[in-house]
């Protein structure tokens, strides 16, 4: 099969990975695929099966050949859709309606959602919620993710304080830092003693740090 994913961003985020990966799993199962997207190819992630093509949704030679369609963000549905020739699928790796940051595109997200292609989720609790919001059917393909390369480490000595590792960008509300931020500081005022370590891909911003 003729495969072409639509990627709104290449910019190093999780849910970029993924398509990414299922890509590269598509392409080595012999199926001719091709990331389509506006953005700079990946330089932190290579694709050894899987094409990559830069260029605007609506002038790429590889969605024009496509038998299969597949839109990753609600931005690229109506490109994914516009003059498609075979079946377009839906990759939901979260439900943007859901968002703080998009809220004032409900309505159009709802439209889009609501749209004729093929939902695929990344969990069995995505696809049952994408239903419950009236959006289904959505099938399970689980995740495209490597996980070999997360396993415990060697035993150490207990820290003291003891570290807490809180992962994730703060301006995403949906990732819950801010709560698991105040639950720390809440504990801290308690009496609490531990050592704090942020990861994030954006740097702290004050109103991170005034959590204290």
């Amino acid at each position: 099969m003729n495969i072409a994913y639509l990627l709104e961003s290449t910019e190093i985020y999780g849910g970029v990975q993924i398509v990414l990966r299922q890509a590269e799993a598509l392409a080595r199962r012999g199926h001719r695929v091709t990331v389509v997207s506006p953005a700079a190819a990946p330089d932190w992630f290579a694709l050894s099966r899987a094409r990559f093509e830069r260029s605007s949704f609506a002038e790429s030679p590889a969605l024009r050949e496509a038998g299969i369609r597949v839109a990753t963000f609600w931005t690229t549905v109506p490109p994914a859709l516009e003059g498609a020739i075979g079946p377009v699928f839906h990759l939901c790796q979260g439900y943007e309606g859901e968002i703080a940051h998009y809220r004032n595109f409900l309505g159009e997200i709802e439209r889009i959602y609501r749209a004729p292609t093929h939902k695929l989720a990344i969990s069995a609790t995505q696809a049952a919620r994408l239903e419950m919001l009236g959006f289904g059917p959505a099938t399970d393909v689980g995740q495209a993710f490597d996980a070999a390369g997360f396993f415990p480490g060697p035993e150490r000595p207990a820290a003291d304080p003891p570290i807490v590792l809180v992962v994730g960008p703060f301006e995403a509300e949906f990732k819950g830092i801010e709560i698991a931020l105040r639950g720390l500081a809440l504990a801290r005022k308690r009496g609490t003693r531990f050592h704090l370590r942020r990861i994030s891909y954006s740097p702290c911003s004050e109103a991170e740090r005034n959590i204290g």
